[in-house]
C-alpha cells in the first residue's frame, strides 16, 4: 500500500493485510505534534476536550502521517454518542451508497470544491459487509494553486472486530464517469482509517493515516511538513459538523 496509483482493482484479502500490518506499526513510528481541541456532544451542555496525537513515518518512498483521537477521559454517554456519529458519517453506510463516506466528508470539509462516486467491487468482497466505490474529488488548497483532483478506490468494511476505510489512488482512466473539460492537476493520496468500539466497556479507539502528493509543482518537502496538522485538524472540523447531526 502506497501513493502509487493502481490501474487493477486489488484483493479484498491482500488489500486489508497491507492495512492491518500499517495499524500494528503505529506504535514505532516517530512522534509529532499532541493537539487539544474543544468540542461539543448533544448528550451533555458542557464542551469536552479532545486530545489527537499524530506521529509520522517513512516507508519506502513515501511519507506517512498518523493521527490517534483519544477518549478514555470522557463520560461513557459522550463515548456512545460520537462512536455512533464516527461510525454513521466518518465510515459511513455499506448498504446505502447515498450516504457513503465521500458524500458526508463533502459537508464537513471546506476545501472540497466537487466530489462524485461510482459504485464498484474488488475481487474477495463480502457484500453482506463491505461496499466499494470509485471517486473523484477536487479540492481547493488556496490562493495561488490550481484545484487538484483525486482519483481513489474507496473500500468499505464493517466487521464484528472494526469499522474501516482504505483508500487508495487510482489511474483516472479507471475512472469511467465524467471526463475533465480541461486539463487537471492530479493529486494522490493512500489511506487507512479504523474505528473500533466496545459497547460493553465504552472504549472507543479512532486512528487514521495517509500518504499524499498534491501534485503540479508542490514539493512533497512542503506536503509532508504540514500533513500531521492538517489530519489533526480535520477531527474538530468532524465533530463541529456531527454535533448538528441526528
Amino acid at each position: 500500500m502506497n501513493s502509487t496509483p493502481i490501474s487493477t482493482y486489488p484483493n479484498c484479502l491482500e488489500m486489508r493485510a497491507q492495512a492491518d500490518n500499517l495499524m500494528e506499526r503505529v506504535d514505532e513510528w516517530k512522534p509529532s505534534k499532541t493537539h487539544t481541541y474543544t468540542v461539543r456532544a448533544n448528550c451533555q451542555e458542557e464542551p469536552v476536550q479532545l486530545r489527537v496525537e499524530t506521529r509520522h513515518t517513512h516507508i519506502n518512498d513515501d511519507y506517512w502521517a498518523v493521527r490517534v483521537t483519544h477518549f478514555d477521559h470522557l463520560p461513557a454517554a459522550v463515548v456512545k454518542e460520537f462512536a455512533r456519529k464516527l461510525d454513521n458519517y466518518a465510515i459511513g453506510s455499506v448498504a446505502d451508497h447515498a450516504k457513503c463516506h465521500t458524500e458526508f466528508e463533502r459537508q464537513y470539509m471546506d476545501s472540497i470544491v466537487n466530489a462524485e462516486t461510482e459504485l464498484s467491487r474488488v475481487p474477495g468482497q463480502d457484500d453482506s459487509t463491505a461496499s466499494t466505490y470509485l471517486s473523484k474529488v477536487k479540492y481547493d488548497f488556496g490562493a495561488f494553486l490550481s484545484h487538484r483532483t483525486f482519483y481513489n478506490l474507496v473500500y468499505v468494511s464493517k466487521t464484528n472486530e472494526y469499522h474501516e476505510i482504505i483508500q487508495l489512488p487510482i489511474q483516472e482512466q479507471m475512472w469511467s464517469s465524467t471526463k475533465p473539460k480541461g486539463p487537471e492537476t492530479i493529486g494522490k493520496y493512500a489511506s487507512v482509517e479504523r474505528l473500533i468500539y466496545d459497547a460493553d466497556s465504552k472504549k472507543l479507539s479512532w486512528i487514521m493515516m495517509t500518504t499524499s502528493s498534491a501534485g503540479g509543482f508542490v514539493p512533497n518537502f512542503l506536503v509532508n511538513h504540514k500533513l500531521c496538522s492538517v489530519i489533526a485538524e480535520d477531527v474538530p472540523k468532524f465533530f463541529d459538523w456531527a454535533y448538528n447531526m441526528p
